[in-house]
């Protein structure tokens, strides 16, 4: 079998890729982005690009916001000659191949063809034919085409409204036969639609199965990765602690009684959060506990040892 023949390096491979998303997300930009990032050699997304040119079939933009999005994108530089765009195109059964083919005849050095959205080159339905039988016919012609002419054709497709939280790639529209005839696939979701953040997760025959973080810079109208979604979430983890009034106070009370360590209830701790810290801990004696459970292991990587001893009437707190 021969290796990859990367777009994105470790990314993106020649053959029949599909990008996922919710309406509003982004995606355009996203695929913007991507598209001259390749034609210019420049990384995306952290990644190394092959330079190539890039044939762009935006078919939900007019050529005014295209013009404005690409002059956002480009701050004033001249875009790259080997960027092409396309703002209408025929159906995969009424000649699009066949246009493709005109323009990687003339234009041979076209290596990523990105299709804005699927949905817009979908052929009509054949009679009494399931819709696996459909999708996978059609994505399994578009292959064929992509691995013959060993060029990377990237479909942006919608995602279903339903959240399915134990596996993101079920909420592809459509049949399973679109991912089992893509050689790649990535997913845009968010858990809620405002979150800044959002995950990216990949898959596919010749890239390992992961999740990155990525935010849209509302400032520069370019995604950006935040980090692994392990990263992120350690950075959040770590950022609450070194925040929190709680485990300001702890080290404080620590730091004043080096001998013997601080001793008292919570209603004692928040008396002292609110003398150290000036702030005033709303929760509940039991948020407060858990609070210092979930805390534990972080203050002990700081040297800080916490141990809880009960009477019938309290329940108090030693950090020594």
């Amino acid at each position: 079998v021969d290796p990859p023949s990367w777009i994105v390096r470790d990314v993106l491979p020649t053959g029949l890729a599909i990008l996922c998303a919710p309406s509003k997300i982004g995606k355009s930009w996203m695929m913007m982005q991507l598209g001259l990032a390749v034609a210019e050699g420049k990384d995306f997304l952290d990644f190394k690009t092959n330079q190539s040119g890039v044939l762009y079939y935006a078919l939900e933009d007019s050529k005014a916001r295209l013009k404005d999005r690409l002059n956002k994108l480009l701050k004033g530089k001249k875009a790259p000659t080997n960027l092409r765009f396309v703002t209408h195109a025929d159906t995969v059964d009424s000649g699009l191949l066949e246009k493709i083919e005109e323009e990687l005849r003339t234009f041979p050095g076209i290596k990523l063809i990105i299709i804005d959205t699927l949905q817009k080159v979908r052929g009509k339905a054949i009679r009494n034919e399931s819709m696996y039988s459909g999708d996978y016919r059609e994505m399994a012609k578009l292959k064929e085409y992509a691995d013959n002419h060993k060029v990377c054709m990237l479909f942006v497709h919608h995602l279903r409204k339903m959240l399915d939280e134990t596996d993101v790639f079920n909420m592809i529209s459509g049949s399973t036969a679109l991912m089992g005839a893509a050689d790649t696939i990535f997913i845009i979701s968010k858990k809620k639609r405002n979150d800044e953040n959002a995950n990216l997760s990949m898959t596919g025959r010749d890239i390992a199965q992961s999740d990155l973080v990525i935010a849209f810079s509302k400032a520069d109208y370019v995604w950006v990765v935040e980090g692994t979604a392990e990263e992120v979430a350690y950075r959040k983890e770590r950022e609450e602690y070194e925040c929190s009034p709680l485990v300001q106070t702890i080290k404080e009370l620590v730091k004043r009684n080096p001998m013997t360590g601080w001793c008292g209830t919570v209603d004692d701790l928040k008396k002292q959060i609110f003398d150290i810290t000036g702030k005033t801990l709303t929760e509940n004696n039991a948020a407060v506990g858990r609070a210092i459970e979930k805390f534990e292991y972080r203050l002990y990587t700081d040297d800080i040892e916490h141990k809880v001893t009960r009477t019938s009437k309290e329940r108090r707190h030693t950090f020594f």
